[in-house]
């Protein structure tokens, strides 16, 4: 599961631990905070580091069966949305290809439409303010 550390990536995990049946590979940029995340999953969670979505995942791959991609750029003011559209296209890109390569059969890329605006939203939502309550209804 890559972006294990962010808030879908989290939790894909978290259900996949739940089952019990699954040993969970997590991917991330920093394995400290997926150990904070899930303290207490012992042998059913490998924590592997990587910075960015373009690094070598050849190691991350090794014996994958599935891979859940819900990483994405994470959003900066004084970032643009091209710039964030880009790091997302191509960051899913160098995954799929790799995890092809390393014969991974079953691939599940998430994705959002909030790469497709500027990094404080404006564009998207002018001065409204979006809070949990405008998801799920």
């Amino acid at each position: 599961v890559t972006g294990a550390s962010g808030f879908l990536g989290s939790h894909i995990v978290s259900q996949l631990l739940a089952q019990g049946k699954y040993t969970v590979r997590a991917v991330a940029r920093s394995a400290g905070k997926i150990r904070k995340i899930f303290p207490n999953a012992g042998n059913k969670l490998e924590v592997v580091e990587l910075p960015t979505l373009t690094s070598d995942f050849t190691d991350a791959l090794k014996g994958v069966t599935a891979v859940v991609h819900s990483a994405s750029p994470s959003y900066l003011t004084g970032v643009s949305g091209k710039e964030i559209f880009e790091g997302a296209y191509h960051g899913t890109t160098h995954v799929v290809e790799q995890a092809i390569a390393a014969g991974v059969k079953k691939i599940v890329i998430t994705g959002t439409f909030a790469s497709l605006f500027d990094g404080d939203f404006a564009a998207a939502f002018g001065t409204k303010v979006v809070t949990e309550k405008d998801f799920g209804s």
